[in-house]
């Protein structure tokens, strides 16, 4: 019987004669997406030294992620790292070595309840499972600070977001333990005065709102979509940071929540989707000047929601999450776009 092996993972044989072997490329993973592949007849084995490259879009890179990470406080990144809140630390990834640290935090984690957004110097945290619920953190020496509270009634599933050193969070919803209640309210927070003041608020609709909405940054403007709670929520808003208003944009063209996001080249992309139809692999492109949405590559042949996504020095990736089609734990992979 033939074995090849793609790296360490086996592939499957589909057919084969004396002279070829036709084989399907496994998942992965792949690490800068390349390979070596070694072929075992009997007890024979050979290696091909030269290097294969894996030329699908999105290619997993690692299946063995430090944390579990399942619709946790989210990512953020810097100019050199990129930061995922997951298993009670704050993870760092330096794509140097491709290795993570795990740092702790002065807090707990608690699924579905917070938030976090990088405005280009400091990180900052809405963890409404407590009284100090707003953090701000240093990068340049790992240090938090706590800050003045949010403002608002307590909500799990806010958005949250900044434009330039300001810091914006909103909409998501209340739980009283008997029942849930939609909040559209909006607030910006000043770093420089340690200071809330209310907003404009973001009515998606009037009697369920949205949770856990999914917002990207370009220019001066943020984007939020997804969070949908029933079929009907296709909408999605543009915040001017200049005007501090919101306008509705063009609908996605499906119905998703528990969504992840990026910015790439100037676009803004929502993915690892559940809801309602969706595998959970489609990835969904926004371009702002034509203000259209179209899919872009599935991320990977496995669907999955509630997982984490970051551009890091130009390149994205997507990670972590629950998917429900399979037996294949997602939660410890991420994938790398090789665009």
């Amino acid at each position: 019987q033939n074995h090849v092996y793609f790296g360490g993972t086996e592939a499957e044989v589909i057919s084969g004669d004396t002279k070829r072997l036709l084989v399907t490329i496994p998942y992965g993973p792949f690490p800068d997406a390349k390979t070596k592949v070694s072929v075992r007849i009997a007890e024979t084995s050979v290696v091909d030294n030269n290097e294969i490259c894996i030329l699908d879009p999105w290619v997993m890179v690692t299946d063995q992620l430090p944390f579990t990470y399942y619709s946790n406080i989210g990512s953020f990144t810097t100019e050199d790292h990129a930061y995922v809140f997951s298993d009670e630390k704050l993870w760092v990834y330096n794509p140097e070595d491709k290795k993570w640290k795990g740092e702790e935090i002065p807090f707990s984690i608690t699924y579905g309840i917070g938030s976090s957004t990088y405005n280009g110097r400091k990180a900052y945290v809405y963890n409404s499972d407590y009284d100090d619920n707003f953090w701000e953190y240093n990068p340049a020496n790992s240090q938090w600070i706590k800050k003045a509270d949010f403002p608002g009634q307590k909500r799990g599933g806010a958005a949250m977001f900044s434009i330039g050193n300001n810091v914006f969070v909103g909409v998501g919803q209340y739980d009283s333990g008997l029942s849930q209640s939609p909040l559209h309210d909006f607030y910006k927070y000043d770093p420089a005065k340690n200071q809330w003041v209310e907003i404009q608020s973001l009515v998606t609709d009037q009697y369920t709102g949205r949770i856990r909405m999914s917002s990207f940054v370009i220019g001066d403007n943020a984007y939020l979509a997804g969070g949908a709670l029933n079929s009907e929520h296709y909408g999605a808003w543009k915040f001017n940071g200049l005007t501090e208003k919101w306008e509705r944009i063009a609908d996605m063209p499906e119905v998703v929540s528990y969504t992840a996001s990026f910015v790439y080249k100037g676009k803004g992309y929502i993915t690892t989707a559940g809801g309602w139809g969706v595998l959970g692999n489609e990835c969904y492109q926004y371009d702002p000047t034509t203000n259209k949405w179209e899919l872009f590559y599935p991320v990977g042949p496995l669907g999955r929601y509630n997982g984490f996504a970051f551009t890091l020095r130009g390149i994205p990736y997507v990670g972590g999450g629950y998917q429900s089609f399979s037996s294949v734990n997602v939660s410890n992979q991420m994938l790398q776009l090789f665009d």
